[in-house]
């Protein structure tokens, strides 16, 4: 709610993320998972991604009027600049 930028283990601690690894690690960490996904039985990962992505587009649905018409109003905000150029830091491009 911030818009504050979070570490990733920051992301971790919060729940935003389930795992954390250095940068070094992670072409082998995203091995590792894709390896251990492609073990579990392929119909029950079809059908759970199935059930996942309806969940995540019902939802995206009931708040998309609602979020589009909130970012329509702000957008008119004076405070608006103040925020994003605060957000973004000196000598970023100004929105």
């Amino acid at each position: 709610m911030t818009g504050r930028l979070l570490t990733g283990r920051e992301a971790y601690r919060v729940g935003l993320v389930s795992k954390c690894v250095p940068l070094a690690m992670l072409d082998a960490a995203c091995r590792a998972q894709a390896a251990e996904f492609a073990r579990q039985p392929q119909y029950a990962m079809r059908a759970t991604k199935v059930v996942v992505n309806k969940i995540a587009l019902t939802i995206a649905n009931l708040l998309l009027d609602t979020s589009s018409a909130y970012e329509h109003i702000s957008k008119d905000q004076a405070e608006r600049v103040t925020v994003l150029e605060a957000f973004a830091g000196p000598g970023a491009p100004q929105a």
